[in-house]
């Protein structure tokens, strides 16, 4: 059983630098030029009310509110779902509004978060060393690239910037630059496309100038009592009782054993090496976990309808597999997120990530219903 610091991680070095040499995440576009203004007609509708709208209280425009430049329905036409709060700053972490905070977070219901920063003023310095970062890593861009920002399908986005490109370590950040102004959108928790996150980023770009009479400071506490409603860490080994998890992988040679404060081992008799399914949880930024380990192993953002291959290295899954396995498992409403990742069947809803390691030679379907099990518990 490999310790927790030796598996996958997003934030780890080698994943981050796949994520930028790759360019970018999420489902392909097609060959051809985007127009980055192109919006979804609607929201998804969700039986609930929109957020209100905070305007200033004068009638001088705000040009430092990051939560100024767009219309809270523009952002819910690419999310596809409405806002659970008005846009509301922050310094970054969504979980800790602040009323002078530089980032605008727009965030749903279930935790799908838009973080936008902007810089007013000296954006080309930080542009730069975003910039210069890429170079050390061998990636510059096109010194003749102006306008245009092209993925590595050879789609081209165009908007009102002069400079964009992807965050050094990360594959969904976008920056983009225009004149001495920048704007970094980070899409990573959520199911956007580029073209659609640089479609956000062109509408703020046309409004920066003349911003919009929306507070993004007014609305704080009611995005503190949000972030209150969100799933609470607990002990990993109590989510699933020894019968539940006996009732899908049969008896256990012991009881359930935690591995650190975030995993959970069941061993199983083998004929072997000792077979342990295990559950690790990612209790927060699940989504953006997902997202970028998906990313990484070659799996769009829709991987409910990807098919993935194990490592043709390894004769014990030299197979094809559906990523969606509600046919195979009968729990397509445990998730909302799920993919087989590496050595992992992972699944994602709330923002609460749970990893199922699978044991070399077992039926990783087992290890699909025991993540579900548990997510249902939660």
């Amino acid at each position: 059983m490999l310790d927790r610091g030796s598996r996958i991680r997003s934030g780890a070095v080698t994943l981050s630098l796949v994520c930028l040499l790759t360019a970018a995440c999420g489902r392909a576009a097609p060959s051809r030029a985007v127009n980055t203004s192109g919006m979804k007609t609607s929201a998804t509708s969700s039986g609930s009310q929109a957020p209100p709208i905070s305007e200033s209280s004068t009638d001088e425009y705000d040009y430092d509110d990051p939560c100024s430049l767009l219309e809270p329905s523009e952002v819910e036409a690419v999310l596809g779902s409405k806002l659970a709060v008005a846009p509301f700053r922050s310094g970054g972490d969504p979980d800790s509004p602040t009323a002078d905070g530089d980032h605008c977070i727009y965030e749903t219901a279930d935790f799908h978060v838009i973080s936008m920063s902007v810089d007013f003023t000296g954006g080309a310095e930080a542009f730069g060393m975003a910039n210069f970062g890429k170079k050390l890593l061998g990636s510059a861009p096109d010194a003749q690239l102006k306008q245009a920002f092209k993925l590595q399908d050879g789609t081209e986005l165009t908007g009102e910037w002069d400079e964009a490109t992807l965050m050094p370590m990360n594959c969904c950040d976008f920056l983009a630059l225009r004149g001495d102004q920048m704007i970094d959108i980070d899409f990573t928790a959520t199911d956007l496309t580029l073209p659609q996150a640089a479609g956000l980023v062109d509408a703020a770009f046309k409004r920066i100038d003349r911003p919009l009479k929306i507070d993004g400071g007014a609305h704080v506490e009611e995005a503190a009592a949000l972030a209150g409603t969100r799933p609470r860490p607990v002990d990993p080994c109590s989510v699933l009782t020894r019968a539940e998890v006996e009732a899908i992988l049969g008896p256990l040679l012991s009881d359930p054993k935690p591995n650190g404060t975030d995993e959970c081992d069941y061993q199983v008799p083998s004929q072997g090496p000792p077979a342990i399914y295990s559950l690790f949880y990612w209790w927060r930024g699940g989504y953006a976990e997902y997202r970028s380990k998906a990313h990484v192993a070659g799996i769009a953002s829709d991987a409910l309808t990807q098919r993935v291959k194990w490592k043709q290295n390894d004769t014990v899954y030299q197979q094809t597999i559906r990523v969606d396995m509600a046919q195979a498992v009968s729990d397509t409403g445990a998730w909302e997120w799920a993919g087989v990742i590496g050595f992992n069947f992972e699944a994602v809803k709330r923002d609460v990530l749970i990893e199922a390691g699978i044991p070399m030679g077992t039926d990783q379907h087992k290890a699909a219903r025991l993540a579900s099990a548990a997510l249902r518990k939660l």
